[in-house]
């Protein structure tokens, strides 16, 4: 842990001192990152953000559509861009991803947001610099110079600049009582959240008091706390907003066109799950149904004919269950070779967030438009 972290400590400090090179993206663009290894949500947040964007679309066209033309209409980005780097795909290079592809082309989270707005024009490169001057000067047919740019998960990406940074951290596991792996969970240096523009505490409860928000304040080191505008003061002199969020699980989904919606009627289920933190949806299907069976596998994970025929098994074994999966999961498994009784009974929790306020989800928007 020591080694690694003199690693991240002199890496960093070479940025900063400019020996080495880091560039600032040429169009309007917002990080989306954390300091662990996984399980903030930054999927989902960056579909919050997209939702954002579309809903605040729709305001301004109406606006317009009824004669009452103003500055929303001209700030509010057209168009919006994501840069993933793919994790786990098995291609290389600057890839447009499709919504008709596959996870191993594209990697599940990028291809699960093309599926939710496939009018979203969302890319894959582990060079995100490079992404991102691709996209300010586009020369592949299917998309436009986009408004703005989502750099998703690139918060240690040190070499390309947003214009701004979200940092994510769990509710149950904040980064300032986590250590750097192989410990803990951190893969990067505790002292980088003073970097960021904003912060956001995911997986919250429903309600959070003024005096819990407070303190929150306090741990994370941002004096002066105003409640209004949700900002802060940290140890670097620098005003960072600090906003609380939590996640959702909506009405079941079958995850191949097959599905019997009968089957979400069952007392029992049957979980398989490869993300990085399953505690909160385990604990949302708990509520209705019994857990008969539950394998859980690392994040990312690609299934196996093994791990298919461990499903027909299983399924055999309780015939009326049904079958559940994450919407990561679901990316995965539309491309795994499944037979008819697993395409009737699987089924997946599709996942959302939302910030705990309207309030606070009037300063992401306004963050995020400005």
């Amino acid at each position: 842990m020591l080694l690694f972290a003199l690693i991240l400590t002199l890496r960093h400090l070479f940025y900063d001192k400019g020996w080495l090179k880091s560039s600032q993206t040429e169009i309007p663009s917002i990080c989306v990152g954390n300091l662990s290894v996984g399980g903030t949500g930054k999927t989902p947040f960056t579909e919050l953000i997209i939702r954002t964007l579309k809903e605040d679309r729709i305001e301004a066209a109406d606006s317009e559509l009824y004669g009452f033309t103003g500055s929303l209409f001209d700030v509010v980005p057209k168009s919006v861009a994501v840069v993933s780097r793919g994790y786990k795909r098995k291609t290389k290079g600057f890839l447009q991803v499709t919504a008709d592809g596959s996870a191993e082309q594209f990697g599940d989270e990028p291809l699960q947001i093309k599926r939710k707005f496939p009018d979203v024009t969302v890319v894959v490169d582990e060079n995100r610099t490079e992404a991102c001057a691709k996209l300010a000067h586009p020369d592949t047919p299917g998309y436009g110079r986009p408004d703005l740019i989502i750099l998703d998960d690139a918060y240690q990406h040190r070499k390309v600049v947003p214009t701004r940074s979200i940092l994510l951290t769990t509710y149950s596991r904040p980064f300032f009582h986590d250590v750097l792996l192989p410990i803990g969970r951190l893969r990067d240096l505790r002292s980088r959240a003073t970097k960021a523009d904003m912060i956001v505490v995911t997986k919250c409860p429903s309600f959070i008091d003024n005096a819990g928000r407070q303190k929150w304040a306090k741990k994370i080191g941002l004096n002066d706390f105003n409640l209004e505008t949700c900002e802060g003061v940290n140890r670097e002199g620098k005003v960072q907003k600090l906003l609380f969020a939590t996640i959702n699980y909506e009405k079941l989904k079958s995850v191949f066109p097959e599905g019997d919606p009968r089957y979400t009627h069952s007392k029992s289920m049957l979980l398989y799950s490869g993300i990085a933190d399953d505690g909160p949806l385990t604990s949302t299907l708990c509520e209705t149904y019994k857990m008969m069976e539950h394998i859980s596998y690392p994040d990312h994970h690609f299934f196996s004919k093994a791990d298919i025929r461990s499903m027909e098994d299983a399924a055999k074994r309780y015939p009326t269950a049904l079958l559940v999966t994450t919407e990561k999961d679901a990316q995965r498994l539309l491309a795994a070779n499944v037979n008819d009784e697993l395409r009737k009974r699987l089924f997946y929790a599709p996942i959302s967030t939302r910030m705990l306020t309207n309030e606070e989800q009037t300063i992401l928007k306004d963050f995020i438009n400005n």
